[in-house]
């Protein structure tokens, strides 16, 4: 059984009194994720969300021809808060960059938990959503990013292209 004073340390978790703490044992459990290996995909049923206790997950998405990376996160970061928020269907991939070790929060139970208690779910959806805004803000940051790499890029295609010499053929030889 994982401790109340672990679960206290779960971002959504923040701020929960020790007899509500001691209640999420329940729908808790711990699983150990080699390295390299799938935990969700996107598109799929969120059933669970999940918190880094150890090691490292990369957050993807499909993008034309790839999958790109939307995220990175590290030891005490929650991820796959879809299982929270209608539709509960994955908007990205996950997969352990290293072997971690995670803590699993079945996302129903939760959820009715959630119904019969609102102080659990007023607490929970403050601190998820600012989980949320960080991320967004990540994301905001590495878009801005590969927008001034793509220009950088352009840029210096168009410079190559109009330094580039050309070759004139000398009168009389064509």
């Amino acid at each position: 059984m994982i401790s109340a004073d672990i679960l206290g340390k779960i971002p959504v978790f923040h701020g929960l009194d020790a007899a509500t703490l001691g209640e999420l044992q329940e729908v808790v459990r711990r699983v150990r994720v080699p390295a390299g290996k799938l935990i969700f995909q996107e598109n799929e049923t969120a059933k669970d969300i999940y918190y880094l206790e150890s090691g490292g997950v990369r957050i993807s998405m499909r993008l034309p021809g790839h999958h790109g990376t939307v995220a990175i996160i590290r030891k005490g970061e929650c991820f796959g808060w879809s299982a929270l928020v209608p539709p509960h269907e994955f908007t990205a991939a996950a997969t352990a960059m290293e072997e971690s070790e995670v803590i699993l929060i079945d996302g129903d139970e939760l959820r009715w938990r959630m119904k019969r208690h609102p102080e659990l779910a007023w607490r929970v959806f403050e601190n998820l959503s600012g989980t949320i805004s960080n991320r967004l803000s990540g994301a905001r940051v590495r878009l801005i990013t590969l927008e001034y790499e793509q220009r950088k890029e352009n840029v210096s295609r168009k410079i190559a292209k109009d330094t580039a010499p050309s070759f004139v053929a000398p009168s009389g030889t064509a």
